[in-house]
């Protein structure tokens, strides 16, 4: 298989073990940031360590901690609209910029009809932090950007901030509606399109994913929490 057709496919693969798992757990699934999911998953190296919710001081010390040990190691922080204040997060990107810390910040902008997250990267970028919006329902836009602002890190510029645009959505009623944003169905088509990809393809992917799953779960691996 070409490269880049594996590539893809393995993103995908990413994407729907993130949606398999969501979908399992009790309650409405949340659905829409797969592609966050896999992009991240696909740009940082198994050391680095992702910190997802409300853990601001988490995400700091973890990066000042990388920073005193020397390797190249990289702290993401994942933030949405639950991962605590704006002036939270400004202070954070403050005190990164001024220790220049190995850390992403990943921030969630959910384009959803009710109302998303107001810009910071205008903020981090007076602060010398590159910062810069991806389209983070496109997959392949996510793992390139995370690629990039994960090699600048290791390379010892500081922090970098992506504003990740999703349409996140709750419920499989809104899932019916924002169908046409939906990540996976956009990275499929594109495969199709470009990689030969074929629907016999995707059935083979899903139940490869679902089987592994159910792997997991018998053996204690894996568990699914009630839904967010």
């Amino acid at each position: 298989m070409d490269p880049r057709a594996y590539e893809r496919q393995e993103l995908l693969r990413q994407m729907i073990r993130a949606r398999r798992a969501e979908e399992r757990r009790v309650g409405e699934p949340v659905i829409g940031n797969e592609a966050v999911v896999a992009g991240i998953a696909h740009g940082i190296g198994p050391q680095d360590t992702v910190v997802e919710g409300g853990g601001v001081p988490l995400a700091i010390g973890l990066g000042v901690s990388t920073a005193l040990e020397g390797p190249p190691l990289v702290t993401v922080f994942v933030l949405d609209a639950d991962s605590g204040s704006a002036q939270e997060l400004r202070e954070a990107l403050e005190l990164a910029a001024h220790w220049r810390l190995p850390v992403l910040f990943c921030r969630e902008n959910n384009l959803h009809p009710l109302g998303g997250l107001a810009s910071e990267t205008g903020f981090a970028a007076e602060h010398g932090i590159p910062a810069w919006s991806v389209d983070g329902m496109d997959v392949l836009a996510v793992a390139e950007a995370i690629d990039e602002a994960v090699e600048a890190i290791r390379g010892g510029e500081g922090p970098y901030l992506l504003e990740l645009s999703t349409c996140r959505f709750r419920g499989r009623a809104e899932v019916a509606h924002w169908r046409e944003f939906d990540p996976v169905r956009l990275l499929a088509d594109r495969m199709r399109a470009e990689d030969a990809f074929t629907d016999a393809d995707l059935t083979r992917l899903l139940s490869e994913v679902d089987a592994d799953l159910e792997a997991e779960v018998a053996a204690g691996v894996a568990t699914f929490e009630p839904a967010r």
